[in-house]
């Protein structure tokens, strides 16, 4: 009895298309062009660190042109580099 109930809902399943054989995705396969994966080229290397000791009266605008390509890498290279966080708070917010 478990088999011819088995048999009939195999054959139930088959005929409207839920359960098949696969061949449409061989076919799709076929017929879609392959993606091809590139990697990204590696970001630039970092600016020199300025420290306190390097500041001096003569070099003021020197290390300010420094600090600001600093500050631009760090606001776009390492925060483009780390995704962001995603939490469930803002989206249940009643």
């Amino acid at each position: 009895m478990i088999r011819k109930g088995c048999l009939l809902l195999m054959l139930t399943l088959v005929g409207p298309g839920c359960l098949s054989s696969g061949a449409h995705v061989t076919k799709e396969a076929q017929q879609a062009p392959p993606v091809q994966m590139t990697t990204a080229p590696p970001p630039p290397p970092p600016p020199p660190a300025v420290t306190a000791d390097q500041v001096n009266e003569s070099n003021v605008p020197d290390v300010i042109q420094a600090l600001t390509r600093e500050m631009d890498y760090d606001a776009t290279i390492r925060q483009s580099a780390v995704p962001p966080a995603t939490t469930m708070e803002h989206a249940m917010n009643p």
